[in-house]
């Protein structure tokens, strides 16, 4: 099915919306999520609000007003906010203010989220894309995500040499937001390298 419509002018979207509950599987209709325990052995995730938590972090950006945000998926469990969740593949605690759902361009703060919920976090420590939050007492670990290796290098040099420090720590948190960014310095000329998917991609993270 194709459906036409515009989000500015809000026309075709509710059209939209009861398609995707209509047409789209719910998460009781999905395959269970794949995770490991402690030990390593497989362990297959049921979407159930009660069971063990596991929740895995697609996507991190950076926001002007609230400060680093960590977006989740929960597939297992149920994820409550004031609370503390257990980074697995960091093997340390991460303390949990507020939860957030996403809406457009703002956030809204919500209590708790269950499985098959979308939600984010602000201010994680340690959390990066990929990592799996949960319970102490029983860590599991979803499968990390794939990025596409870099086909593009770039060499970069700030417009001053007093701007060194904030062009890497810039750069820093645009590879944190962007896991398909990769930056390094070469051994032997000392340059500043951003590899990427291509010339437009390097050109948009410079925009940034």
């Amino acid at each position: 099915a194709v459906f036409v419509g515009s989000a500015a002018q809000r026309v075709g979207i509710e059209q939209l919306l009861d398609a995707m509950v209509a047409y789209l599987p719910s998460p009781q209709e999905t395959p269970n999520a794949q995770a490991s325990d402690a030990s390593g052995n497989a362990a297959e995730l049921a979407p159930d609000p009660n069971g063990p938590l596991a929740s895995l972090v697609f996507k991190t950006s950076a926001d002007p007003f609230v400060g680093k945000l960590s977006y989740f998926r929960v597939y297992s469990g149920t994820f409550t906010g004031n609370s503390e969740v257990w980074n697995a593949n960091k093997g340390q605690s991460e303390r949990v203010a507020q939860l957030f759902v996403p809406r457009g361009k703002s956030q809204e703060q919500i209590d708790t989220l269950t499985a098959g919920d979308i939600g984010a976090v602000a201010k994680l420590s340690a959390t990066v894309t990929g990592d799996t939050l949960g319970q102490r007492d029983r860590p599991l670990q979803l499968s990390q995500l794939n990025f596409a290796a870099p086909t593009f290098i770039m060499a970069l040099y700030p417009r001053d040499k007093s701007e060194l420090d904030k062009m890497a720590s810039s750069l820093a948190r645009l590879a944190e937001e962007d896991p398909s960014l990769h930056i390094s310095r070469h051994p032997e000329t000392s340059e500043t390298l951003m590899a990427g998917l291509g010339e437009v991609h390097l050109e948009v993270a410079l925009a940034k």
